[in-house]
């Protein structure tokens, strides 16, 4: 998903994406180029001139930079020490751009988080077509990829980005094997193996929100036969055989100590009156105000919609 020389990249991007419009039975529209466009050029001027700073960029940068020049994809480490916070996945899109120059400038660090974002909106755009059609699903993309947070978000190298883009293509996996038939075990498969991609990225985090989304969708539809159904859907084996593989490879070289890090960091940094994402009880409604800016109006027009008096 990250340059092997643009020309190429952007042929296998509008292929991968086209056959995606393809599977929906619609007529595939180019609309999706203007916000693909739109996206980049937005992302790349927001990172236009900014170096490396603050306290997460240059680390996992740094994570990245050691893992390009050690070809060891498996075990992040920084300054020849294991750091273990996280999987592996999440520093390979930055490694692979870094291990482009001996010498690599720190636009190189930012160009796979561009991207990564730019994909994260066509997939939400891909969501949005699937559940209300293509313009509800341009105003999806539209809308996410001009959040002041969306654009925040992806002027720091973190692994947040990697995990974002795998989550949002779990849900359009699940969005797309739900409401059609055809090539549901396809859509199923993306599903999981996406969800297992999240969790190589950041750990429990990858596997908690695309599965609690799904979960409450199916619950609040009272379809609890779905539930039952993707649980024993064999496409479960594409979420279990990556993070299968992981686990043994990764246990032959560092044994059980990184396992037990992952799942204390998932829990601990949530739960633990010293962790950095411990928050009082209102810090997330505020945020539920302030992240979608400048289009939090939306939710009181949506919430007035959804209540207005009928005529």
């Amino acid at each position: 998903m990250i340059l092997i020389g643009e020309g190429s990249f952007m042929l296998k991007y509008e292929i991968g994406l086209q056959s995606f419009f393809e599977d929906s039975g619609e007529k595939p529209s180019r609309a999706w180029w203007v916000l693909l466009i739109f996206t980049l050029a937005l992302l790349i001027l927001s990172i236009w001139g900014l170096d490396l700073s603050g306290r997460d960029s240059p680390r996992v940068a740094g994570i990245a930079r050691e893992m390009a020049l050690t070809s060891d994809h498996l075990i992040p480490r920084l300054n020849g020490e294991n750091f273990l916070e996280y999987p592996s996945l999440g520093y390979w899109p930055i490694a692979l751009t870094l291990s482009m120059s001996k010498n690599p400038p720190d636009f190189l660090a930012f160009l796979p988080i561009i991207f990564l974002g730019a994909g994260t909106v066509l997939i939400t755009y891909l969501i949005g077509k699937k559940m209300a059609g293509e313009k509800i699903g341009l105003m999806a993309g539209f809308i996410l990829a001009t959040m002041s947070t969306f654009v925040t978000f992806h002027r720091r190298i973190m692994v947040d980005p990697v995990l974002l883009f795998f989550t949002t293509l779990s849900l359009y996996g699940f969005v797309a094997g739900y409401q059609t038939s055809r090539k549901r075990f396809l859509f199923f498969s993306l599903f999981y193996l996406a969800m297992a991609g999240a969790f190589l990225s950041k750990g429990m985090v990858g596997v908690a929100i695309p599965a609690a989304t799904v979960a409450v969708f199916l619950i609040t539809k009272k379809d609890f036969k779905a539930i039952v159904k993707l649980l024993l859907n064999p496409a479960l084996l594409f979420f279990i055989l990556p993070i299968f593989l992981w686990v043994v490879s990764v246990w032959r070289i560092e044994g059980l100590d990184i396992f037990k890090e992952i799942i204390r960091q998932s829990i601990w940094r949530f739960s633990s009156s010293s962790a950095d994402h411990t928050k009082p009880f209102y810090y997330y409604f505020t945020q539920t105000l302030t992240a979608p800016l400048p289009w939090t109006i939306l939710l009181f027009v949506l919430i007035w919609y959804r209540r207005r008096p009928a005529l």
